[in-house]
């Protein structure tokens, strides 16, 4: 998963801590990503990008709630510079490094917000990294090698070893047809 999907995950955090107190008037949440927040300013949704669904719907929420009692709730989602000497980074820092060096434990999926217990969608290119590694775990780098060959035309097969002057001929020497193509080779001979 990615910082930005990290730091989107946090501020939805931080709206479901919100949506716990009683009054609210003016509140600022401060994040370290100027990504998210220009995501978040957006007022048209993108496909693809729910956690941003839900960092508006939960802001929708809180404006419905405070709004009325208060009158003139106000929620800011402002940037932080990250490392810089702001207590609350900091500490979110060095809680960060203590779960990173400490043993692995993890938040009981029945305490998160519905929205965080889905599993994040992978990426394309996520995608087809897995499945260009699981082609590699079952095929030798020799076959892997050959079916590329086959593939683009350049097997040692006569039409392409006759088109590179290393064969006489392009005929095929097991069935004299004119051409020893790779279709031929697989489907004919």
């Amino acid at each position: 998963h990615t910082t930005y999907e990290a730091e989107a995950v946090g501020v939805i955090l931080g709206l479901h801590l919100l949506a716990k107190e009683a009054h609210l008037d003016e509140t600022v949440i401060a994040v370290d990503n100027t990504s998210v927040i220009k995501a978040c300013n957006r007022t048209r949704a993108r496909p693809g990008q729910y956690l941003l669904n839900e960092i508006h719907r939960l802001s929708s929420r809180l404006q419905q709630k405070h709004g009325r009692e208060v009158g003139n709730y106000a929620l800011t989602i402002q940037w932080t510079p990250g490392h810089e000497g702001i207590a609350g980074n900091e500490s979110a820092d060095a809680a960060a490094k203590m779960a990173a060096l400490g043993p692995a434990a993890t938040s009981p999926r029945r305490a998160l917000p519905a929205i965080l217990r889905k599993e994040l969608p992978q990426s394309k290119s996520a995608l087809r990294r897995a499945h260009t590694d699981s082609l590699k775990a079952k095929w030798t780098r020799i076959w892997r090698n050959a079916l590329v060959q086959l593939r683009i035309g350049h097997a040692p097969l006569n039409q392409h070893l006759h088109r590179i002057n290393c064969a006489d001929t392009a005929r095929c020497e097991s069935c004299h047809a004119p051409s020893e193509t790779v279709r031929h080779f697989l489907l004919h001979c």
